[in-house]
């Protein structure tokens, strides 16, 4: 998750970020027993890992809150601008390698793109999301280290019918029972006859 780009931008041109060095988005969507209908609350809280946005010996790494010593916000980084150009300036600040994140449909963006953090942070399900994308806030990630396990919970997707019993327990009906013993006792009879 460390070089985790939060969407990716060739589908997204209006929020085009970094050099396009990052590792796809982590994904969640309703393959991860999550409903997407819109309203919905998902809330997100960072468990554990740390993360490093300096590829040496010598960069700290950090929790999900990323490097509280810089604020990214909307600033030019070495490159370009990092995710957090395109977020809720009445968010910020947004520091580089804190954990943000969007909904989209299929890759393309939903509504705002926003900071997650630590959490835990509830965020309702727009209409038309069928994912939340998870990433870094950076303008560079190839020379990025770690990982972040994240707790990811919400609404239920559906539940549908239980499965077919593969082997099903027959019942028979009074009438079949009624036959069976009639040609039960014709069965005893014949064999019970003198030759």
């Amino acid at each position: 998750m460390g070089t985790a780009g939060p969407w990716n931008p060739f589908l997204n041109s209006s929020f085009y970020y970094g050099i396009t060095d990052y590792t796809p988005a982590d994904a969640i969507s309703a393959a991860n027993g999550i409903s997407f209908a819109p309203g919905g609350l998902i809330t997100l809280t960072y468990m554990n890992g740390l993360v490093s946005e300096g590829c040496c010996a010598g960069w700290p790494f950090f929790d999900a809150a990323g490097d509280t010593r810089f604020a990214f916000n909307d600033n030019h980084g070495s490159k370009t601008f990092a995710p957090s150009f395109y977020m809720d300036h009445s968010t910020y600040p947004i520091y580089i390698a804190e954990l943000v994140a969007t909904f989209a449909d299929s890759g393309v963006i939903v509504g705002t793109p926003f900071k997650v953090g630590n959490g835990p942070i509830d965020i309702t399900i727009p209409a038309g999301a069928n994912e939340l994308l998870l990433g870094v806030n950076d303008d560079l990630f190839a020379d990025n280290r770690g990982s972040w396990t994240i707790q990811v919970s919400g609404p239920a997707g559906p539940v549908g019918p239980p499965p077919p019993n593969p082997f099903p327990t027959p019942t028979a009906e009074p009438g079949t029972l009624a036959l069976f013993a009639s040609g039960l006792l014709g069965l005893v009879a014949k064999l019970r006859r003198p030759r």
